[in-house]
């Protein structure tokens, strides 16, 4: 039997890092990107709060110090003072960030902040009126590849396991904690081993277009019979989403706009008071056909034409839909033939298929003269996210269509 307790489960804060993916930076939502990190992780703490939860679990990433700076050590001692104040304990695993950017050693915490050690398996008992509610076990660097020490521990009382990082399939079945605290995912997910959740909180505020949808921190709710209830809480300010929406272009332009207009409305629905920032994915169709032809105008120069309307329309609003980008689709149409081998067209698609198929990073430099690859120059024309640069060939891929297609007409 246990004694039921409630505790909060988050990680993953990158206090050091705005958001990003957006190629130009509106002025009216500059603040946003730089504070909203700060502002999703102080819902996390007013969570711990209005929850009253008898502890906090960091379970890593909360900040690289040596990057974030100063404003980041004011607002975390705030925060940790602000939980002193309701007697909430917090558990603080270093991930990655911390180890290359520790908390200053002269720069004392408060002292309901217990930080588990950097190196091996370091075990905490919290106590509340006497009782021993539950015992953590933190995994630091020096012990991932030991993650079921909490096997060991042959005591009635509640265990949780708290560890950055992800879980292999033969160490799900070797695990003993009732519960466990999981840091470095940035979209919350959870799976099981014998009825025991294992959790990845995610971060609290998404900070790229990878990041879609939701992202906030855990309640846990644990019975008299041991038993853990997650229950998720968004506390996020922004999402980033992705929108797909078919239009025909020869429908008149108030059609068109409604069709965009709904998708925007129903995303704004479903985030109330959030920002959006959007991705998105327009299909011509109808009887006018689907090519360029049908567009009046090139398929980038139609994208552009979107992109301009949907910010004037809803990227200054408040909450505002801000798009980042717009694709234009153009599905294959049945019977429709490849490029000739020897064209243009095919010898740049081919070339592309090897850029897709070579996953090393991909670097753009040697494009651009050589009086213009300085370093800062030579880093932006470097793409070594996969995303990104799954996204910058489709791009190519697209455009390449548009500009080398006309080749294969007239021949």
């Amino acid at each position: 039997m246990s004694q039921p307790l409630r505790f909060v489960h988050a990680s993953d804060f990158h206090l050091e890092r705005p958001l990003a993916g957006l190629a130009e930076i509106p002025a009216h939502l500059t603040d946003l990107l730089i504070d909203a990190p700060y502002a999703a992780a102080e819902r996390v703490f007013e969570l711990a709060e209005s929850e009253r939860a008898d502890f906090l679990i960091l379970a890593g990433d909360i900040v690289n110090i040596d990057r974030a700076g100063p404003r980041a050590i004011a607002f975390l001692i705030d925060q940790f003072e602000r939980l002193a104040a309701r007697d909430i304990a917090v558990y603080w695993l270093a991930g990655p960030a911390e180890r290359r950017g520790p908390w200053p050693s002269d720069l004392k915490l408060p002292g309901n902040v217990h930080p588990f050690g950097r190196g091996a398996t370091q075990s905490v008992v919290h106590h509340a009126d006497g009782d021993d509610l539950a015992e953590l076990i933190g995994y630091g660097a020096a012990a991932d590849e030991r993650p079921t020490a909490a096997a060991k521990n042959k005591s009635s009382r509640f265990t949780i396991g708290v560890r950055h990082g992800a879980f292999h399939g033969r160490q799900l079945g070797k695990l003993a904690g009732h519960y466990w605290a999981c840091g470095g995912a940035k979209r919350r997910r959870q799976t099981t081993s014998d009825g025991r959740p294992i959790v990845h909180s995610g971060t609290p505020q998404g900070r790229s277009p990878a990041h879609r949808g939701p992202h906030g921190a855990v309640v846990v709710e644990v019975d008299e019979h041991g038993v853990a209830r997650p229950r998720f809480v968004a506390t996020d300010l922004a999402r980033y989403a992705r929108l797909r929406v078919e239009i025909d272009p020869a429908a008149p332009r108030a059609d068109q706009e409604h069709a965009l207009a709904e998708r925007v409305q129903a995303a704004l629905d479903k985030a109330p008071g959030l920002d959006l920032f959007l991705r998105w994915q327009i299909v011509p169709v109808g009887a006018a056909g689907s090519g360029s032809a049908a567009l009046g105008m090139s398929r980038e120069a139609w994208a552009q034409t979107w992109l301009r309307w949907l910010r004037q329309e809803f990227g200054t609003d408040s909450p505002a839909a801000w798009s980042m980008s717009v694709d234009v689709v153009l599905p294959r149409r049945r019977g429709q033939r490849s490029p000739q081998d020897g064209s243009l067209l095919a010898d740049f698609l081919a070339a592309v298929a090897d850029a897709e198929r070579d996953h090393d990073e991909l670097s753009l430099d040697r494009f651009v003269p050589e009086h213009w690859r300085h370093a800062h120059v030579a880093e932006l024309l470097s793409i070594a996210d996969t995303s990104a640069r799954r996204r910058v060939l489709r791009q190519a891929r697209l455009l390449g269509n548009d500009l080398l297609g006309a080749e294969e007409l007239s021949a």
